[in-house]
């Protein structure tokens, strides 16, 4: 007969939706710049697992839960982020879920960014932790969306500047309203 081990104590048992909102509440009231770097790191400690692997999908944008039990690709770290973001008060009008074309890559992906009154942060699952927007270069602007409205980004557009809802050297179409 083997023998038996005792219960590894230290283990964290509770759900991914409770360690979300433990962090919410953790951070409730804290500097907003540390709140951007807590919720970039929390985010970026879930798995990263491909749409089609994870829903049998080519692209699924996964609520923040669906993505903490699940893990999921990078839209759903962005929208995690800008969720979280928005529940400890960060004002929806300074965030953007930006879709962006990786030039180094040459494929599409997602990042979260955040304007403050020093600049724009992007919140991105690639990066170890949140970078000013003005040394970001690898990415162009597709399109950018928040709960407000959509803003298409110019073709031209070489690299992320949202700070004035812009990018770098040709601004944006008009908002579209959802």
């Amino acid at each position: 007969m083997a023998a038996k081990t005792a219960p590894n104590r230290s283990a964290d048992f509770s759900c991914p939706r409770d360690r979300w909102q433990n962090l919410i509440r953790e951070l409730e009231g804290r500097p907003v710049a540390e709140q951007i770097a807590a919720v970039d790191a929390f985010f970026n400690a879930v798995p990263y697992v491909e749409d089609v692997a994870n829903w049998g999908v080519p692209d699924y944008w996964a609520t923040p839960r669906e993505f903490l039990e699940r893990g999921g690709d990078c839209e759903d770290y962005a929208i995690a982020k800008y969720f979280t973001l928005k529940a400890l008060g960060v004002d929806p009008a300074a965030m953007r879920l930006m879709v962006v074309e990786d030039l180094n890559l040459r494929m599409p992906h997602a990042v979260l960014a955040v304007r403050l009154d020093d600049g724009v942060v992007v919140l991105d699952n690639q990066a170890a932790r949140p970078m000013n927007a003005a040394t970001v270069d690898r990415y162009r602007p597709i399109y950018s969306i928040n709960q407000e409205a959509w803003w298409l980004h110019r073709a031209t557009d070489p690299a992320i500047s949202p700070a004035e809802g812009k990018a770098a050297t040709g601004g944006v179409t008009a908002p579209r309203r959802p």
